[in-house]
């Protein structure tokens, strides 16, 4: 590691062709001086960061450089002198070397100096950043992207409770580049969140937005200890509650509104324990146990086909049963030494539910 960096610290910073075929007054230089300008320019950050075994694998296969140049380059027994030895050759080829030096560099995920060899910045710091309350446990951020340094971006957000400074690690992942807002959930109730935004692209993370963006969560519409109650009976209340007059209690007690009271009807629940018995040669009786209302008075409907050579053609519409109490029904005018598959399902004001 030390003659590494002793061979990084006499070279980077001088601007000469080392010996590799040839002499320098053999040869001339044929790549165009912006293509050298950007090597140059950049040479530091290459040197430093390009892990060259891949690149040159790659040169090699696109003829960039011959058996000659390869074996001069794999003389050198440092990745740093590999690296010189490269940038210093390059110059004398022409500009397609350059364009296939980029190319490996993106292929061998090395998109950070591809990008720089492209003339690309990191992104501009995003702008006009807002904060808006969406619930007790999420907000939304939004933003002006700032400029993409020349290559797409995407953004990265960052967000902490306000007077802790332990943003979260890593950031969260906005991937769509057209992305202008965000929402961020999972978040505490009536809580302070300090939110920032940056870009990020091949080049790497830009600058957060200049000033930090504070934002709110709501206050939950209960405290947490009765949303803690109602959880833990929540089995309970399915089980054994009769909703339809809590749910006439509440909207008397002006707790619900009428809107409310509709939302929370729903279909009928499927009956359970149903029971098909033969009562004579053209009747059966169908019984069951009604399932769960849905928050209304519900009726009942049975549907029957014959299950012979596969008829899968029920009767509709389905026979009513508007007794809201009843349990059982006897189907009449049925064929004798005929069996018939049949089903029940409640319904309410909602609609039908599922039969059994």
């Amino acid at each position: 590691a030390d003659s590494d960096t002793c061979f990084l610290s006499m070279h980077v910073s001088l601007p000469k062709i080392s010996a590799v075929a040839g002499s320098d007054s053999e040869r001339e230089l044929k790549m165009c001086p912006a293509y050298q300008e950007l090597l140059t320019k950049n040479r530091v950050e290459l040197v430093a960061s390009m892990q060259p075994a891949d690149v040159r694998n790659h040169l090699i296969q696109e003829n960039v450089l011959d058996a000659e140049e390869t074996e001069d380059i794999r003389a050198h027994n440092t990745r740093y002198g590999t690296v010189e030895a490269l940038l210093d050759l390059l110059p004398y080829k022409d500009d397609s070397a350059f364009e296939k030096l980029v190319e490996a560099l993106q292929k061998t995920k090395q998109g950070h100096l591809a990008a720089l060899l492209r003339g690309n910045v990191k992104p501009g710091a995003p702008t006009n950043v807002e904060v808006t309350s969406e619930s007790p446990t999420s907000l939304t951020v939004s933003w002006t992207p700032g400029c993409d340094g020349g290559c797409q971006q995407r953004f990265e957000i960052s967000y902490c409770r306000k007077g802790d400074s332990n943003f979260i690690s890593p950031p969260l992942e906005v991937k769509d580049p057209e992305a202008t807002s965000y929402q961020i959930s999972g978040l505490q109730a009536s809580t302070t969140y300090v939110v920032k935004v940056r870009g990020v692209n091949d080049v790497g993370p830009g600058e957060y937005q200049a000033q930090d963006t504070e934002g709110t969560t709501q206050e939950p519409p209960i405290s947490q200890q009765c949303q803690d109650l109602l959880q833990h009976a929540r089995v309970e209340a399915e089980e054994n509650m009769m909703p339809e007059d809590a749910i006439d209690y509440l909207v008397t007690e002006r707790v619900l509104e009428a809107a409310d009271e509709a939302i929370s009807l729903a279909k009928p629940g499927a009956p359970t324990n149903v029971k098909v018995t033969s009562r004579s040669p053209t009747s059966l009786t169908v019984s069951w146990t009604p399932g769960f209302d849905g928050g209304c008075q519900q009726q009942f409907e049975i549907s029957y086909c014959r299950k012979a050579n596969g008829d899968s053609n029920f009767i509709s519409p389905p026979v009513e049963v508007k007794d809201p109490g009843a349990t059982s029904y006897q189907i009449s005018g049925l064929q004798a030494s005929t069996t018939y598959a049949i089903r029940v399902r409640g319904v309410n004001n909602v609609g039908p539910g599922e039969y059994q």
